[in-house]
């Protein structure tokens, strides 16, 4: 086999070694350096070590962290929003398990510069499994009700990822609820969200000027939602349903109209056992706290682009969530 060598760059001519690192041409004599290193002063290498600490340690302030680094504040500032984008560039979404999952949907307001946004959050969940995978959230202009804006979210999902999909569990809301039933989807209803509704009418507790109502409506409440004889149950709705025209306030039975046509929803997860369905939405509420805890440490975020970068990287971090099925709950 005929060996070829290295011609030199200007004559084509052999090339000798010139010393560790250079080279040089037999014909003109030229030497050049080999593995030509980027002339001027070294980066400093900047690891993702310093945005880590920064995500995890939410309660520590940046003048604590800065000082760890032995930066000024301003420094440690620069520093983190040049780490902060390449942490995005870099990481990747997680991916969506295989399988059968259910899905685990919140929306929360946030302002920035006088403007009010909504961000609105999927988790997915492996029916097998306790830890959610969070997905790229939503976020657009206005309310959580504005129109369009839970379909724009669930469209983000690819057709076949939502076929595998078999239960939505939510807050209610409308557009929610809507999304359920056009994917053919089982609606289970938080039941905190439930109870936080009838907290702001009526209470059970000894200061309580309709303690009475409350104490009966209290009863009957956790009858519905958590008793799985089903006769017991429809003798605490035909109660509420008597209730109803009696009580005080007409945003009171409003709620519990509303409960006692869908009380159904409520009791999902006793339905299906074998989907191992959470009765509330506190995992995703957990996830909400995360970021208003970033937001405070922050102190606010003044565009939406910054606010934007943050929320990716949080939830680029956290990766997935812990979310218990009802069965795997403790009593």
């Amino acid at each position: 086999m005929k060996k070829i060598h290295e011609k030199s760059p200007c004559c084509q001519g052999q090339v000798r070694r010139f010393g560790k690192r250079r080279r040089q041409c037999i014909v003109c004599h030229k030497t050049w350096r080999v593995w030509r290193k980027k002339t001027g002063r070294k980066k400093l290498r900047q690891p993702f070590k310093l945005l880590l600490d920064y995500l995890e340690n939410q309660n520590r302030p940046l003048k604590s962290l800065a000082k760890k680094q032995k930066l000024t504040v301003a420094a440690c500032q620069i520093r983190l929003k040049q780490i902060l984008l390449k942490y995005v560039k870099q990481i990747a979404w997680p991916k969506i398990p295989p399988g059968k999952f259910i899905i685990i949907a919140d929306a929360f307001l946030q302002n920035i510069a006088g403007r009010p946004y909504a961000i609105f959050l999927i988790i997915l969940r492996p029916i097998n499994s306790n830890q959610a995978i969070i997905i790229p959230p939503g976020i657009r202009s206005g309310s959580e009700h504005t129109a369009g804006g839970w379909q724009a979210a669930f469209d983000q999902l690819p057709i076949a990822v939502k076929k595998r999909a078999l239960a939505l569990v939510c807050d209610g809301a409308p557009s929610l609820v809507g999304q359920a039933k056009k994917q053919g989807w089982i609606l289970q209803r938080c039941h905190f969200h439930h109870r936080f509704r009838l907290n702001n009418y009526v209470r059970s507790g000894p200061l309580s000027r309709h303690r009475q109502a409350g104490i009966q409506i209290q009863k009957l409440t956790d009858v519905v939602l958590l008793n799985e004889d089903e006769l017991k149950v429809k003798m605490a709705i035909k109660k509420l349903k008597l209730m109803q025209p009696k009580l005080f306030s007409q945003n009171l039975k409003t709620v519990v109209s509303g409960f006692v046509k869908h009380y159904q929803d409520y009791r999902q997860y006793l339905y299906y056992p074998q989907l191992n369905l959470p009765n509330t939405s506190n995992s995703m509420e957990s996830l909400v706290s995360q970021v208003r805890g970033l937001q405070s440490k922050a102190r606010g975020f003044r565009t939406l682009k910054s606010f934007t970068l943050w929320l990716e990287a949080l939830l680029k971090f956290t990766k997935s969530i812990t979310c218990n099925g009802k069965k795997n709950q403790p009593s």
